[in-house]
């Protein structure tokens, strides 16, 4: 179901009482679908690609500031050829985070951003950055980061080049092992991994392990954002949209939403987990591991 949708289905099961604004029901509807993601469950674990950046130290002569704007442009070594994207930068420090995408940048050598601002010239060795790496900007945003892989995709998932970044409920071959694990600091306040030893450049050689958070809906017409699977649209979205306004309007004594809402959670976290177990521990048993 589309939002418009479950507004017009409140409204045309529960009578004038529910002819509430649209942003009534988009908050209603980022409470339920916010709650519904906020569980450690395997269903909700999401393995994504962690890029390793190398830093650039850059000489205080002739340097041009970088701009917001210059992120995640390419970055061009003028003498080596080395092509690479902008992911952070700080002009006080005048120090560049720079994904190599082709080359190498080498020592001496002038840097420019493609179609941006930053201008440089790299005074210091090109280091590659040991963190601390963020979550902020991953596609499915991150509601509690676990750690990073440090195994190929085939120990994994049981193939390689898995396809992953938007999967949901991705079932995986093998469960956590200690030697899964990458050694380093996890700042769960940040949600930032930083590494303890150098990390290699081999790409797609680490993942980011997070349980998924929702992402925010922004108005009744962005349906883009509501990730709750469709088949729980009434069962969880719409009872719980009413129950809510219910207990808006005729609560009498403080309830939490988490007891409002727990009845219709419950039952759709059992159903998710019991997916995953049917298919994943089950297969886990036959094969022995």
């Amino acid at each position: 179901m589309q939002l418009e949708e479950i507004l017009t289905l409140c409204e045309q099961e529960n009578g004038a009482k529910f002819l509430f604004e649209e942003e009534t029901l988009v908050i209603y509807a980022n409470q339920i679908q916010k709650m519904a993601f906020a569980k450690d469950l395997k269903v909700f674990e999401v393995f994504s690609v962690l890029n390793i950046f190398h830093e650039i130290s850059l000489s205080s002569t002739g340097y041009t500031n970088c701009a917001t704007t210059d992120l995640s442009k390419n970055v061009i070594g003028t003498t080596s050829g080395a092509i690479g994207s902008l992911e952070d930068y700080n002009n006080l420090a005048r120090l560049w985070h720079v994904h190599v995408t082709s080359g190498t940048f080498i020592e001496g050598e002038q840097v420019t951003i493609q179609t941006g601002t930053g201008i440089g010239t790299i005074d210091d060795s090109v280091d590659i950055y040991k963190g601390p790496y963020s979550t902020a900007n991953l596609d499915i945003p991150c509601r509690k980061l676990k750690g990073v892989s440090s195994v190929t995709d085939s120990q994994i998932f049981g193939g390689d080049d898995q396809d992953v970044e938007n999967d949901y409920g991705m079932i995986r071959t093998f469960d956590m092992q200690r030697d899964f694990w990458t050694l380093g600091r996890v700042n769960q306040v940040s949600k930032t991994f930083t590494f303890i030893n150098t990390p290699v450049l081999t790409e797609g050689y680490y993942r980011w392990v997070y349980y998924r958070g929702a992402p925010t809906i922004a108005s009744i017409s962005d349906n883009d954002n509501l990730v709750l699977p469709e088949e729980y649209h009434y069962s969880v979205l719409y009872n719980g949209i009413i129950a809510l306004a219910d207990n808006a309007t005729y609560g009498e004594k403080p309830t939490t939403p988490d007891q409002i809402l727990y009845p219709y959670l419950s039952q759709y976290w059992a159903a998710m987990e019991d997916q995953y177990l049917d298919v994943g521990e089950d297969n886990h048993r036959r094969l022995g591991w």
